[in-house]
């Protein structure tokens, strides 16, 4: 392993607690060589042992499709799967600019259990990557892990079902959660696709899901286009779960309501040196907190407002620890079963819909 590579590793994955300087290398894989297409990644990862990190380099300057859900809801084709220890960057440096791009199909990155990684995955980072157009999600998870996107771009995405979507729930385990890291990254040109979809780039489901975002940027979305209930089903990012945003910007984006929406009293966000332009809701300027039932039945939330005055996003470097290690644990139970067919609308999170009833 090459000098360059083994520092690296050391910064984005944080496990000076875990491994010494002297076991380092025994314990963790990188491949050199960077893959063409993800079925030479599938290939590589079908039997690895996900106690070992391994780190897969994506080549410069490359397109990959990934596949689709048929109607017997089987997953043809390959996607970016979550397992344990694992971390995929664009070629060398893992830089946006390299144009490593996942595009098109119906799931770029699966973090369910559905398609063959059922097991929870810690320690997973992608860098550098952008995903692009997906018919259905970018991003969906129903199963517990720590997962970190570092500098990668969510953009041209105008047919999606959900963009980015956490939907972990297992109400038998209180204990397990789903947690996902956006550290300068950009989410760039999305478009609300209509039809029944989630009306918003990142949808966090539940108190068992968790996204933090860190020095992000989000530029150019329309969530009004396409919308026929914008006054109360258009934003950015919903939280039913927990949600904290920081030192991010956000630039001409239009939505409806508010960039930023948080539901019921169970919710929890945070907010701190955020940047606004041209980016106000009609109901509140960048975040709406429906805390009680009077607040969602009336429509009537708490506003916050930006609380920076220049934006500072992508100024400072990521963060030097990647999320933290898996817990001694792994969950007892898995999330429930699939369904029997292919999805035809996205899972249910509120408000879908114009407000019919209070939140849980």
């Amino acid at each position: 392993m090459a000098p360059r590579d083994l520092l690296r590793l050391f910064f984005l994955v944080g496990v000076a607690a875990l491994f010494s300087s002297s076991c380092l290398a025994q314990n963790a894989t990188v491949h050199d060589q960077c893959l063409n297409d993800l079925d030479q990644l599938f290939n590589l990862e079908e039997d690895a042992d996900t106690e070992i990190h391994r780190t897969y380099k994506l080549c410069k300057t490359t397109n990959y499709k990934t596949g689709k859900i048929n109607n017997n809801f089987n997953f043809v084709g390959r996607s970016l799967q979550v397992k344990s220890n694992l971390h995929v960057k664009c070629d060398e440096d893992g830089d946006m600019a390299d144009d490593c791009v996942v595009k098109d199909g119906h799931l770029h990155i699966d973090g369910t259990e559905y398609f063959g990684a059922d097991e929870p995955a810690y320690n997973v980072v992608f860098e550098g990557l952008t995903f692009q157009n997906t018919y259905k999600y970018s991003f969906w998870g129903t199963k517990p892990g720590n997962i970190t996107f570092v500098n990668c771009n969510f953009a041209e995405n105008k047919r999606a079902k959900g963009i980015i979507l956490l939907d972990y729930s297992n109400e038998e385990n209180l204990g397990g959660e789903l947690v996902v890291n956006f550290h300068n990254c950009k989410f760039m040109l999305n478009t609300y696709a209509g039809g029944g979809a989630l009306p918003s780039i990142i949808t966090v489901n539940g108190k068992h899901n968790k996204v933090n975002i860190r020095n992000s940027i989000f530029e150019y979305n329309n969530f009004r286009y396409n919308n026929t209930q914008v006054e109360t089903n258009s934003f950015l990012i919903e939280s039913s779960g927990s949600l904290s945003v920081q030192d991010s910007c956000f630039y001409n984006n239009q939505v409806g309501v508010s960039p930023i929406a948080s539901y019921g009293s169970i919710a929890e966000l945070s907010l701190s040196s955020n940047f606004g332009e041209n980016s106000i809701g009609g109901k509140c300027d960048f975040s709406s907190e429906f805390r009680t039932n009077d607040a969602f039945l009336d429509f009537s939330p708490t506003c916050q407002t930006y609380d920076a005055t220049a934006c500072t996003a992508l100024a400072t470097p990521a963060p030097t620890t990647a999320p933290t290690v898996a817990p001694t644990e792994a969950p007892t139970a898995a999330p429930t079963a699939p369904p029997t067919v292919a999805p035809t609308a996205p899972p249910t999170v509120p408000p879908t819909v114009p407000p019919t009833a209070p939140p849980t």
